[in-house]
């Protein structure tokens, strides 16, 4: 995604933008720096915030900020950022066209106008920029020799100045032997490993992940063993270091599966990678699918599955098979291993199926139906073959073992498999027999929806009124809790459009959120109703509220009230609870914005 800086208010939530405008109109971003199309600057926020933004020919391209905010793809800080680089940059670098009329570029104020909106108060400590940067005029009147010679003691003594050279420029290395490889990976990590104890803090994990990112993208599709090389030193070295940092934000583990996905697109399919190549990912693999620090994440099955991928021969295929039984073994003494042990037993038959003869894939097969991905493939493969009769056997034995096993996700599973099986072979009755059964038992609509397509509709009127029977039956456990609102018998009333017997059932355990789900399909024909049950619920609210937000809810249902032509009924509504809550302000403040005409 890139859009113009000159109109970049345009591109971002609208409610993103005001925020940006008001940090940056708050003297709030500084700092600002610019490294060729790199921008970078600290925005003061609830913490000190650290953004990038890349702008090239008037367009931005890219943006970083290590704030934790998730909540869409550009933040406030970064729209702040993107305020100050406009400001800052030359006007034929932010829009030629624009150039010789500023006034008219969307969004930017004039630094006069911005002047005015900036509050008189500032924060303690804050200065405003001095008419002349000092800085500045000392840089351009370092040499270059004076400029290498200050690089090199910041980046010996800034961590920040070593990480930004290493990532930025690592293409200015010319030697990219392993070694090479291993220091600057080595480099870029320890640059970010600040925190206590050599504790990689969040702000710092969130920002060493996307520059390992960053530097394995840009080093993807050149040389094939370089980039072999830089995969295993990110993965490795990342692994390690991910033991002991806070990588909430996942940007670590985001830059280790990049380096296994980058891995696999050199083995997997048609491609012109050189064997020697693939040859070293298999036995980098295998020795990943082995070791512990991979464990108990899903790197080390990625590492399993790479191998497997990476294979070319029956003495590589034979080497896996070795290793995954050592793998097995491992971890059927843990109590906890099942399901790695079925990932892994899953792998060796699909190994066995590619290098190895039917009969030997198919005994393998067989003899772990225990395991439910080995009784899925049973199920296919039978499918595909027509042996119907092992599709029906296979699908019952499943039903068995799992109710045995306590797993009734996969009972519903296998009886999915009858039910495919029933409607392959034209076997109408036994279809609509399974369909009831996990209707009845799941009462998830879907089901209801098929039935109603299979029974003739003299028939499933009979059948509606014995499913909404069954699920009263069900609810009358719980009678001597008060009343329940019953949610499958409301579905099946409301897929059947019988709506008088719905509105019953509303008003039979009412509550404000099935007042507004039901509001659009019930309230136009039961207005009063939906008055008096509004009326009741919104007095029993206040009564658990007192907090203005709780207060800002109350008075959206006494607008709710007033639409449904309850105004008399609002009204009686906040005169008792001014008379009942007289010492409520926020109350008091928020019962003076209801909206009192229809």
């Amino acid at each position: 995604m890139s859009f113009p800086i000159s109109t970049f208010e345009s591109h971002i939530p609208k409610g993103i933008a005001d925020k940006g405008l008001a940090y940056f109109s708050d003297n709030q971003v500084d700092n600002l720096a610019q490294d060729g199309n790199g921008w970078e600057a600290d925005v003061y926020g609830t913490d000190t915030y650290t953004v990038e933004v890349d702008v090239e020919d008037g367009k931005v391209t890219e943006w970083f900020c290590d704030c934790p905010y998730d909540w869409g793809p550009i933040c406030k800080h970064v729209a702040a950022v993107m305020f100050a680089i406009r400001d800052e940059m030359p006007e034929g670098e932010i829009d030629p066209k624009a150039a010789s009329s500023p006034q008219k570029r969307r969004g930017r104020k004039p630094k006069s106008a911005i002047a005015k909106a900036t509050p008189t108060l500032k924060k303690i400590g804050k200065q405003q920029k001095p008419s002349k940067d000092p800085v500045e005029e000392i840089i351009s009147k370092l040499d270059l020799s004076e400029m290498r010679q200050l690089l090199r003691y910041l980046a010996k003594r800034e961590d920040g100045v070593k990480s930004h050279l290493l990532t930025k420029y690592s293409g200015l290395i010319t030697a990219n032997t392993r070694s090479h490889i291993k220091a600057l990976v080595k480099s870029i990590i320890q640059s970010h490993t600040s925190g206590r104890h050599g504790f990689i803090e969040y702000k710092d994990a969130n920002r060493l992940g996307s520059q390992l990112y960053t530097l394995l993208r840009e080093g993807a599709g050149g040389n094939p063993l370089s980039t072999v090389d830089l995969c295993e030193e990110v993965i490795s070295q990342l692994a390690e270091a991910y033991q002991h940092s806070d990588d909430s934000s996942g940007s670590m583990g985001s830059a280790i599966e990049m380096a296994l996905e980058l891995l696999v697109s050199l083995v997997r399919g048609n491609n012109d990678t050189p064997e020697e190549v693939v040859g070293y990912i298999f036995k980098i693999a295998m020795k990943g699918g082995m070791d512990e620090k991979y464990d108990g994440f899903d790197w080390g099955s990625n590492f399993r599955g790479l191998a497997a991928d990476a294979a070319r021969n029956e003495q590589q295929s034979s080497e896996l098979i070795t290793m995954l039984e050592q793998y097995i073994e491992k971890k059927e003494k843990e109590e906890y291993g099942r399901f790695s042990v079925e990932g892994a037993a899953h792998l060796k038959y699909k190994v066995i199926e590619k290098w190895q003869d039917d009969k030997a894939a198919e005994s393998y097969l067989l003899s772990n139906l225990r395991y439910a991905s080995f009784r899925r493939s049973a199920l296919n493969k039978a499918m595909v073959e027509k042996r119907y009769d092992d599709v029906r056997q296979l699908s019952n034995d499943g039903i068995v073992q799992s109710e045995q096993d306590g797993h009734p996700g996969t009972v519903n599973e296998w009886k999915k498999w009858l039910m495919r099986l029933a409607e392959t072979t034209g076997d109408k009755a036994t279809l609509i027999d399974l369909t009831e059964k996990i209707f009845l038992e799941r009462g998830e609509m879907e089901y209801f929806r098929e039935l109603k397509e299979l029974v003739t509709p003299a028939n499933f009127e009979e059948k509606v009124e014995k499913y909404i029977q069954h699920f009263n039956s069900k609810e009358s456990r719980f009678a001597r809790y008060g009343s329940i609102f019953n949610y499958q018998v409301a579905a099946i009333l409301e897929a059947e459009n019988r709506l008088p017997e719905l509105m019953a059932l509303l008003q039979k355990a009412p509550s404000l959120d099935l007042l507004d789900r039901y509001f659009k399909l019930l309230a136009k024909h039961n207005k009063t109703e939906f008055v008096a049950l509004y009326d009741q619920r919104v007095r029993k609210k206040m009564e658990q509220t007192s907090d203005r937000s709780g207060y800002r809810e109350c008075c959206r249902y006494l607008n709710k009230l007033i639409k449904l032509g309850g105004t008399e009924n609002a009204e009686q509504v906040v005169k008792d609870w001014r008379e009942t809550y007289p010492r409520r302000r926020a109350m008091l403040e928020e019962l003076g914005k209801v909206k009192w005409k229809v």
